[in-house]
């Protein structure tokens, strides 16, 4: 059987995963996480599933993202951003394996997923001078 899962944070990085939350006489929290301990509470965090590893990203102003797999409910290694700045925005590709982050410093990350964590930054946008941000592509 197929069991549905949720998950939900709050500005204090905890994280809850929750079970058959289609069915409220069956719902239940199948986990819980800190997923930083370096969160500012007015940024909170920011959540991403990524469908093809059952993998939950979780990001803050903290200079990497966290990663969790929800199947086996266990913490998988950092992803680094290599940078400060916390991130601001995300979007991945139709299939989640890759991902664009951008960041408060006007600079912007892809990432490729299917690599090791250490070694998942593809290519970095951005950040010089006055032009930096991402490129706009029309």
């Amino acid at each position: 059987a197929v069991v549905s899962t949720q998950s939900t944070g709050n500005s204090d990085a905890e994280v809850y995963i929750w079970r058959n939350f289609e069915n409220p006489l069956r719902c239940s929290v199948a986990s819980t996480f800190k997923a930083s301990s370096e969160v500012n509470r007015r940024i909170g965090i920011l959540m991403h599933y990524v469908e093809f590893s059952s993998t939950l990203l979780i990001f803050s102003q903290v200079k990497r993202i966290v990663s969790w797999n929800l199947m086996r409910e266990t913490r998988c290694p950092d992803i680094q951003t290599h940078t400060e700045h916390p991130v601001t925005s995300f979007s991945s590709s139709t299939r989640d394996d890759l991902l664009v982050t951008g960041f408060q410093d006007g600079t912007c990350r892809l990432f490729d997923l299917r690599t090791p964590s250490h070694n998942q930054v593809v290519q970095k946008f951005g950040g010089h001078g006055r032009s930096s941000g991402c490129p706009v592509v029309k």
